[in-house]
């Protein structure tokens, strides 16, 4: 993420928010796990299965099946206008953020929002964008990359009689999760598989509808359905037309293009300006408009990486300036360093 180091007081802030006074939903019935558990022995289920399938409902017990839901923090704005700095190119984004959180404001502080496509070309910070705003408005951030899930036990797991059944991620999610509504990405959309017999995109057709993902089943936990209704989601893809219509259908779709060239510098110098708050000891060396042209087509998270090894570089040569020579160049250790002899 961008200066996940600089948000430590925000996501304090956050988490002390959303804990007090923050409402719960019901994940599970626990007379489901009772009664799942109670069959187990009763259907001929092999040794490694029953022992899999025990520690798993052991686990939903122990672990209650109550689930907290976000508070939105009274910095929710603030947060998101500074990530809009960060990120210009996605205002229209940030135009429907504001608009469900300031519904979310007229009632339980709670985050309602349909699932929502970013498209745009490759290389721009779909990914990044998505990481970032699921600490403003969600119970915690998950991702799948589509475009590597062979099948649909990605999101909902494995059949049960399998002897190496594994839960799906969403399940795995909400149920080692403490929150309701984590952010979940899908990556990469419009790459998935296409092979009907396991169509990774099958289950979305049941988690994207809010009375369907109410009694969502995971296959290796059957008989237990899980409430998934407050999930939020957020999709990236680079065109559209591979997905399917009725899929396409559930998302609000956010067309995103690359940052204009005043958008890029603009990312660039927002990036440093918090480096700065992080570092108080860049603040002595200035960054040329000349350095800030050769970040221009990096995203966010990249331009903070260079960023900092740029200041050190410039450190190293007791220089008062980041010249363009100290981006994207490995360093000159034989030359005479700063402090040592």
């Amino acid at each position: 993420m961008v200066n996940t180091a600089s948000r430590g007081t925000d996501e304090e802030q956050n988490a002390s928010d959303c804990h007090e006074g923050a409402p719960s939903i019901q994940l599970f019935a626990s007379e489901d796990v009772d009664k799942k558990l109670e069959s187990i022995g009763r259907h001929g289920v092999d040794q490694d299965e029953s022992r899999r399938l025990r520690e798993l409902l052991d686990r939903m017990r122990s672990g209650g099946n109550l689930r907290r839901l976000h508070f939105l923090a009274d910095s929710w704005a603030d947060q998101l206008r500074r990530l809009l700095q960060i990120f210009p190119n996605f205002a229209a984004l940030f135009d429907y953020l504001f608009a469900v959180c300031a519904l979310a404001l007229r009632g339980d502080r709670t985050v309602r929002m349909d699932p929502v496509l970013l498209l745009g070309p490759a290389g721009i910070g779909k990914t990044l964008v998505a990481e970032e705003v699921a600490t403003v408005i969600a119970g915690g951030f998950a991702r799948i990359t589509m475009s590597t899930a062979q099948s649909n036990g990605l999101l909902c797991g494995s059949e049960e009689f399998w002897s190496n059944s594994k839960s799906g991620l969403v399940f795995r999610t909400l149920v080692d999760g403490a929150a309701a509504d984590p952010l979940i990405l899908l990556d990469e959309l419009d790459k998935a598989s296409e092979d009907t017999r396991f169509n990774p995109l099958t289950p979305l057709y049941e988690l994207l509808e809010p009375n369907t993902a109410r009694k969502f089943v995971d296959l290796s936990v059957q008989g237990v359905p899980i409430d998934t209704s407050r999930v939020l989601w957020i999709a990236t893809a680079n065109e559209k037309h591979p997905i399917p219509d009725p899929i396409l259908s559930r998302f609000h779709l956010v067309e995103v293009n690359a940052p204009t060239r005043d958008q890029a510098r603009a990312v660039v110098r927002s990036v440093d300006d918090r480096l700065r708050q992080e570092m108080p000891a860049i603040s002595q060396i200035d960054l040329t408009e000349a350095a800030v042209d050769e970040l221009l087509s990096r995203p966010p998270r990249e331009v903070r990486k260079a960023l900092l090894l740029a200041y050190g570089r410039a450190a190293l040569e007791s220089r008062d300036s980041v010249l363009p020579e100290h981006i994207g160049r490995p360093p000159s250790h034989h030359k005479r360093s700063a402090g040592f002899a």
